[in-house]
């Protein structure tokens, strides 16, 4: 150490008689005596005299973009920039009202980095949310956002500005996206600098849900990211009474903020009041070129009325999944909702249906472990309506109520058995206990019928769990609520009528798209339409991308740049009139722009309509072992004894979920053999597989040849004679010789 300070204090004293005029070189002079080299390399032969005084940049192109520095980024959950990047504060606040939830977010960033950088920021919202207003601010610099559809945004982000400014204005934008995760905001700006704030202003609407008369909206966690800073919250509605989030009353504390951290959904929640008819809001406003319509149609709660329900319990090997352990939970909560003298029967059902309970009963006499038998019968490999409308002895006003995962298997049967219950006057409603939608065929019974369809996989997962059963109880109070309107329709000329179905006591009914001249809605009655909101505020803005069903894209960057080409394109220098990357300050992106999306290969196309959820070989096995036996059975019956008889019958099978999902038998052939056909579909074994799988398997049976014709000669005749007789049986006697 007393060397080193020796070393450097030679230096100080040195370089005044250097400066003066000393002859020879400098470095020599400052070295020690027997070190030529550089003391500081390793390994580096250069010398002093050799080492540049700046870095050699290469020559400016006008026609690139800067050229960014080499900088790792990091891509969090939440957070895409390089790692001096940080969100410092994030502010939600929610407003309630026409049936909308609107968000107005401020968000800011920070930067400890010395490169000037854009941040992309995936903001979680709830599903079909479309922004409707972004500002963007760096210090007192803003600039404000507005529709477009190009890639104004990408150019300005990665351009020269026109002209080099004192200081920077920032660029932004934002669209709706969907990936796994579920629906997004994903917000891109630029520049975040070191010692200046950027700060970000969005606003986006969302429709709302209701059930049991609450009105719930739940905001999604945006996601695990330690650069992602806790949300401060405040809610509030005019409409509507007590208003919470997350169960809690919105204004429960002294500041009404609520701290949310990034990785914590959030739900807030409003309540109806009770009674009176349907509110109706009607709105016609400008999308584009074009004319939207936007209905929200909303009946306060009231009481379930008495009825007779039967309960149809799926036992079909499909059931095998979460909605088998959702059961209990969901049949006591919607026992729980239907009114006390309401009676009560119920089946399970399969490929064949079986009878739980004999006798109709109250709600509150009904006893679940009965019911919870139905998941271990053995009924068959399908799920046919038809199977359990046959053992059904109903009557007009009658409310049958599906229980399961939202399959049924398609068939001609099936749809016999529909139009059956339509004629008989049965309601046929569906509680979806799965995490998949209600397919088609169960769907169109619920509709052909006057019934509803309830999706309750989340909540009754969250019940079966013993958290709490309030959200699944609201969402099974529509299957015992009252009818307000049996039909909501829009009518559209020159398009398909849309059946929204029915509005229920408590419920809600939503919908929203393009509108020609001449559209009808009717709610019960025809309802005349308001004047929406103007298009260019936050919520026409929302409500037009909403309608449209686009991505709802807004870019804050000056105006001109939406009418210049891209980069991509041959449009001279690379500057824009809101660029913000210069040469000696380049951004670093967030993540890298292509021109063009990479070519990708498509896969080769199967030869077999198989698919490639499980092999050829085990569809063949388990049809040749179940199904051929049991059909040679049914042709036997149908022959009768008949030699002549020649038919031929292709089963068309739809395999999926551990069951038959359709199935139909094709071929010009009696009913009575089409139904014996059917029916061996019950004892199939389906295995496990991810999609679904299209069989045509044929089947046939050829005429039996006439028996052989044998000549009775002479010889032989007498005998046969003596041994079966006359035509009375009598024996007939040798002739004389």
């Amino acid at each position: 150490m007393n060397a080193l300070r020796s070393f450097v204090l030679a230096l100080v004293l040195c370089a005044p008689v250097l400066a003066a005029g000393q002859t020879g070189d400098p470095a020599a002079e400052l070295l020690p005596e027997g070190m030529p080299d550089d003391p500081i390399g390793t390994g580096d032969t250069h010398t002093l005299r050799d080492v540049p005084t700046e870095p050699e940049r290469p020559p400016v192109d006008p026609l690139q973009p800067p050229r960014a520095p080499d900088v790792d980024v990091d891509s969090g959950a939440v957070v895409r920039a390089i790692p001096g990047v940080r969100e410092v504060d994030h502010r939600v606040d929610l407003t309630l009202s026409d049936g909308q939830l609107r968000a107005d977010v401020v968000m800011r960033f920070i930067s400890r980095a010395q490169h000037r950088a854009e941040v992309s920021y995936r903001l979680a919202v709830p599903a079909g949310a479309r922004a409707g207003a972004i500002e963007v601010c760096l210090e007192d610099r803003c600039r404000r956002g507005s529709p477009d559809g190009s890639s104004s945004y990408d150019d300005a982000v990665r351009s020269r500005p026109a002209a080099v400014p004192q200081s920077v204005t920032p660029v932004a934008d934002v669209r709706t996206v969907r990936d796994e995760r579920g629906t997004a905001l994903m917000v891109r700006a630029a520049p975040v600098i070191e010692g200046q704030t950027l700060e970000i202003r969005l606003s986006y609407v969302a429709e709302t849900h209701t059930h049991g008369g609450i009105t719930h909206v739940t905001i999604p966690a945006r996601g695990r990211d330690p650069r992602a800073a806790p949300a401060h919250l405040t809610f509030q509605t005019d409409e509507l009474l007590a208003p919470a989030v997350d169960g809690r009353p919105a204004h429960d504390r002294r500041s009404g903020h609520h701290e949310i951290e990034p990785w914590e959904p959030v739900t807030v929640s409003a309540t109806h009041r009770s009674g009176g008819g349907a509110q109706v809001d009607l709105e016609r406003f400008r999308c584009g070129e074009q004319t939207c319509v936007r209905l929200h149609a909303v009946a306060g709660p009231s009481g379930p009325h008495r009825e007779r329900v039967v309960l149809l319990l799926d036992a079909s090997p499909s059931m095998l999944g979460p909605a088998r352990g959702r059961m209990g939970a969901a049949l006591a909560a919607l026992l729980g909702t239907m009114h006390r003298d309401t009676q009560v029967r119920a089946f399970a059902f399969a490929g064949q249906a079986q009878s739980l309970m004999e006798e109709w009963r109250t709600p509150d006499e009904v006893p679940l472990a009965t019911l919870g038998r139905a998941s271990a019968l053995e009924l068959g490999a399908a799920t046919r309506f038809e199977s359990a409308w046959r053992e059904l002895r109903l009557h007009r006003g009658d409310h049958v109520i599906v229980v399961g995962d939202g399959g049924l298997t398609e068939s001609r049967d099936g749809l016999a058995a529909v139009e059956a219950a339509r004629r008989a006057g049965v309601r046929v409603s569906v509680l979806n206990l799965a995490d998949r939608g209600t397919k088609e065929a169960l769907r169109r019974l619920a509709e052909r019928t006057g019934g509803v369809v309830v999706h309750a996989g989340a909540e009754a997962q969250l019940a079966s769990r013993a958290r709490t059963s309030a959200r699944l109880e609201e969402k099974v109070a529509a299957l015992s609520a009252r009818t307000i309107a049996r039909t909501v329709r829009i009518t559209r000329p020159g398009m398909d009528d849309l059946d929204l179905g029915s509005l229920l006591s408590g419920e809600a009914v939503q919908w929203s798209g393009v509108a020609p001249r001449g559209t009808q809605v009717v709610v019960g009655s025809v309802q005349r339409p308001r004047r929406g909101p103007a298009p260019d505020s936050v919520r026409g803005r929302a409500l037009a991308s909403m309608a449209r069903g686009d991505a709802g894209h807004l870019s804050a960057v000056v105006a001109e740049d939406r009418r210049r080409p891209s980069l991509c394109a041959d449009s001279g220098p690379a500057t824009r009139a809101s660029g913000v990357s210069t040469d000696d300050h380049p951004i670093v992106l967030a993540e890298a722009r292509m021109c063009s999306a990479p070519v990708e290969t498509a896969p080769a196309a199967s030869t077999s309509n198989l698919g490639r959820g499980v092999p050829a070989e085990t569809v063949l096995s388990m049809l040749r072992g179940r199904i051929v036996p049991a059909a040679r059975r049914c042709f036997r019956i149908d022959r009768a004894g008949r030699g002549d008889y020649s038919v031929r019958a292709v089963f068309e099978l739809e395999l999926a979920d551990r069951e038959v999902s359709g199935a139909e038998v094709e071929g010009q052939i009696s009913e009575r053999l089409r139904s014996c056909l059917m029916s061996t579909l019950e004892s199939l074994d389906v295995p496990a597989f991810r999609g679904s799988v299209l069989v045509r398997y044929p089947l046939y049976t050829e005429r039996h040849p006439p028996p052989p014709t044998i000549e009775l000669r002479d010889d032989v005749a007498a005998p046969v004679d003596r041994l079966l007789g006359d035509e009375r049986g009598r024996p007939i006697a040798d002739p004389p010789l």
